[in-house]
């Protein structure tokens, strides 16, 4: 499927700005943190939450300071199909999607965004944007690792850090662990720290996210889920629309669509999402290397209950051409829990991962075991029709 980067968005300064630049904690509050990328597959309802600038600044002003983003739940883009609340009519400059089982608290002072990841009081993930550099990226990393007990790096290491794409941008992503003691209270020890940081001259964003190490790992993907849904407000990323049912494989915009599959309704993350039975096939685009491969690949193995694959287990796995690329694939049966919970019964799991530096597609299909056996030959020629 064509898809086509988009720069920086039309972000504007808010009034109030000119107000919060001249408070001397602009540069050393809290911003929000990174770690390992995954491909995010939401099987969960999202909420979605909202934010728009006030219009009138020029380009050389954009990303200004927040106001109070929509409430969790609450929808304001005009073009969400999925759309049932009312918008804010005062709202901050980008958009987001809040993860399923994460919890909305109220913006304070600098951030848009204060969330709970799954509901856990001991953890906390935050949404800064600033005017300017925000003190640039490598300050900012090492104010973190000293709340993290660790020592500063320097600007070869930050250099060397990995990359995220965030609004058409590389945003540098890195998971800390240590004795967490925030803005400097009792260090927490076995804590984590996964932060993201997108620093241009006219804007800064920020995402941090902390709280015990098994936590954050459980929920890394949802943290990347959340980094990757940051948008321009009212930019739409519905999928091209196309014919209800395939014909002897009926060619779409971008794919062909296989004999007896049809359109299914449109989900948060995905690109594409078809309906074949009971069966289900989606595609994922995310920016950089979305975590890696290995971890993509096991994380749909635990979903079906089977341990982790080596790396001589990878190495061996068939592959398929997903963009012109050849990317492995795994086959795999089990109790399916996917992002949910058990539903006791068996599925088939098929799924596709190319995992690049420049970006990332990922191909699941999940359905009945009976029923996916006939539909293996038609998941592969699906996938080899992509169109990039």
């Amino acid at each position: 499927m064509k898809t086509t980067p988009r720069k920086a968005p039309g972000f504007q300064f808010v009034k109030s700005w000119q107000s919060l630049v001249g408070s001397a904690v602009l540069v050393s509050l809290t911003a929000c943190g990174v770690g390992d990328t995954a491909e995010i597959e939401v099987q969960r309802d999202l909420t979605r939450s909202y934010g728009r600038a006030e219009v009138g600044a020029t380009s050389a002003d954009r990303f200004g300071a927040a106001k109070t983003p929509a409430a969790d739940g609450q929808h304001n883009h005009s073009t969400d199909a999925q759309s049932n609340g009312t918008a804010a009519p005062n709202a901050a400059p980008l958009e987001w999607i809040v993860p399923a089982g994460w919890e909305s608290k109220a913006p304070t002072s600098m951030r848009l965004a204060n969330l709970v990841p799954a509901g856990n009081p001991n953890s906390e993930c935050t949404l800064t944007l600033l005017g300017g550099n925000g003190g640039g990226a490598l300050s900012n990393v090492n104010r973190w690792r000293a709340q993290m007990g660790l020592g500063a790096i320097d600007q070869a290491a930050m250099d060397a850090i990995p990359t995220m794409s965030v609004l058409g941008y590389d945003a540098s992503f890195f998971q800390l662990e240590g004795a967490y003691s925030g803005m400097g209270g009792e260090p927490k020890p076995d804590w984590s720290m996964l932060g993201l940081i997108l620093s241009r001259e006219q804007f800064t964003i920020f995402v941090k996210m902390n709280g015990p190490t098994d936590l954050v790992n459980a929920e890394r993907s949802n943290f990347f889920a959340f980094c990757a849904s940051l948008r321009e407000p009212g930019a739409n990323t519905a999928p091209a629309a196309a014919s209800n049912q395939g014909a002897a494989g009926t060619q779409q915009k971008g794919y062909t669509m296989p004999a007896g599959w049809s359109v299914g309704p449109q989900k948060s993350m995905r690109t594409l999402n078809l309906l074949a039975g009971d069966s289900e096939c989606y595609l994922i685009l995310l920016g950089g290397e979305a975590g890696g491969l290995a971890a993509n690949l096991n994380r749909w193995m635990g979903e079906v209950g089977l341990p982790d694959l080596t790396s001589t287990e990878i190495a061996a796995l068939p592959t398929v051409n997903l963009f012109g690329v050849s990317a492995s694939m795994i086959e795999v049966t089990g109790n399916y829990k996917g992002m949910g919970d058990n539903d006791g019964l068996a599925r088939t799991v098929f799924g596709v991962a190319l995992v690049r530096s420049t970006g990332s597609a990922f191909v699941k299909m999940v359905g009945p075991s009976d029923e996916m056996a006939g539909e293996k030959q038609h998941f592969i020629e699906f996938v080899e029709s992509l169109e990039e």
